[in-house]
This record gives C-alpha cells, sequence and structure tokens, in this order.
C-alpha cells in the first residue's frame, strides 16, 4: 500500500488510518481499490482516496474509463481515433450523438491495459475541442455496461468489441433514463472525495466567495457543472440529499433550509 500522510495526522499509525477510511467507503462496488493513499491538506481538512477501477464484466484484467469530448460529429471520430492510437487504448466504444440542446459530442467508454493519468491526457485536448464550457471528461467508469449502453443508445458507434461482447453488454432502455441519471449523479458525486486539479479549482473559488461554507459551495458548483455539461435541469431537492448523503451538508444545516 502506497501512503502519503500530513498534517495533525503524521503521529497516527497507518492502521488505524486505514481502517477509518475504508470503514468509510465500504459501499465501493464494481471494482478494485488499487492504490489508496492519505493527504490531508490544512486548509481543506478531508481524506482523499484514490482509486482505479478494473473491469470484471467485459474486459475482465483492463481498466475501463468514461470519455466525453465537444467536437463536430463529421470531423470528430478522426481525432477521437487519433487520440486512442496516441495512449494505446486497446479497446473502446465511441459513440456520436447530439444532446437535446444541439451540442455535438462523443460518449465513450475506453478500455486501456493500465491504469492511466486521467488530467494528462484531458490536456492532450486543449485546443482541439468546440469552445464549450466543459468539452472534455475523462474518470475512472464504474458502471460499465450501463455506460457502454449508453454510448450506443443511438446506435451511432464505433468499436471493436466482438458480437459476443456487445451481446453480454446489452441494449440501452429509455425506460429506466430517469434511474441511470440518479446513479450517475451519485457516482460523479463520489468522486469529489478524490483530489486533483478540477477540485482544487472549486475550492479556491468557493474560498473566495464564502469562507464558512467553503466545502458545501464547492461540492455544489461541482455538482451543477456536471448538470451543465450533461444539458440537465439541476434539482435543488438532488443537490441537498446528494450533499447531505456525501458528508457537505449537516443534519442541522439541512433542517433550517427545511423550516
Amino acid at each position: 500500500m502506497d501512503e502519503r500522510r500530513s498534517g495533525p495526522n503524521r503521529g497516527v499509525p497507518p492502521t488505524i488510518l486505514t481502517m477509518l477510511v475504508l470503514y468509510r467507503w465500504k459501499r465501493l462496488s464494481g471494482g478494485m481499490i488499487k492504490t489508496i493513499f492519505f493527504a490531508l491538506p490544512i486548509r481543506k481538512k478531508n481524506i482523499y482516496i484514490y482509486y482505479n477501477m478494473e473491469d470484471k464484466v467485459v474486459k475482465p484484467g483492463l481498466y475501463a474509463y468514461q470519455f466525453r469530448v465537444d467536437l463536430p460529429i463529421d470531423s470528430g471520430l478522426t481525432k477521437v481515433v487519433e487520440f486512442c492510437q496516441k495512449y494505446n487504448v486497446k479497446h473502446y466504444i465511441i459513440g456520436a450523438e447530439v444532446s437535446s440542446l444541439g451540442k455535438p459530442h462523443f460518449q465513450c467508454i475506453l478500455w486501456f491495459e493500465s491504469k492511466i493519468n486521467t488530467s494528462k491526457l484531458r490536456n492532450w485536448w486543449k485546443g482541439k475541442t468546440a469552445k464549450t464550457e466543459q468539452p472534455v471528461s475523462l474518470t475512472s467508469a464504474k458502471k460499465i455496461k450501463n455506460l457502454a449502453k449508453y454510448a450506443m443508445k443511438d446506435k451511432n458507434f464505433t468499436t471493436n468489441l466482438t458480437k459476443e461482447e456487445l451481446k453480454l453488454i446489452g441494449k440501452w432502455s429509455p425506460k429506466v433514463k430517469a434511474a441511470e441519471w440518479s446513479q450517475l449523479l451519485d457516482d460523479y458525486a463520489k468522486k469529489f472525495h478524490e483530489q486533483n486539479d478540477e477540485t482544487d479549482l472549486y475550492y479556491d473559488q468557493a474560498y473566495q466567495s464564502n469562507h464558512n461554507n467553503e466545502r458545501l459551495f464547492a461540492f455544489l458548483s461541482y455538482m451543477l457543472d456536471f448538470y451543465k455539461c450533461n444539458d440537465k435541469r439541476p434539482s435543488r431537492a438532488t443537490l441537498q440529499y446528494l450533499a447531505w448523503k456525501h458528508g457537505h451538508m449537516t443534519n442541522n444545516y439541512l433542517i433550517q433550509k427545511w423550516f
């Protein structure tokens, strides 16, 4: 286990810290925790866990990632394939679609032989995408079959999976769309605990505007951007529930908002 500790917990035995974090994250499922290390910044006072999801369903032993990029449909596929070749993507489903607001983009699931540096791969797209608010998303995939179904839902996709593997994945069902979106929101909310450049920006913005509720405001801003990039109307009730469920809002604070 690779551990890095700093701040007030420097003297705490690693075994105790490990037990505390694993207890909090005991509900993680659908993947394997490959690497755990601890970072305790003075201002953020959070414990962060880094993990990579190994596929156990479609391509066992490979690492699956969700990938979305805003590009024109007619010329974008060539650029996505170039990206896959450059970074040695082993298997892929590249789905082309246009959102309800008319935004063309590619929704993909990519399989790599080993875990990747997502920040480095996202940086490759600088200057190559459409000029939208958040043109690139690349994160570890959890609900792998569901993500694969979604990438193929418009039947306008490219893949190097076999017919047997595609049959194993199944087809997207519009009837479960609401439930799938709810799960995607919950999965994305969990990833806020990962320490990376993106969440650092949310903390910095929240710190400048609201010192008392920095953590809550950073989380809400993070979630609102996810709504925006998926062309969804945000729900106040859902945001309150997610903030409360994932520890960014206390019981007392939530009660004060209700009554």
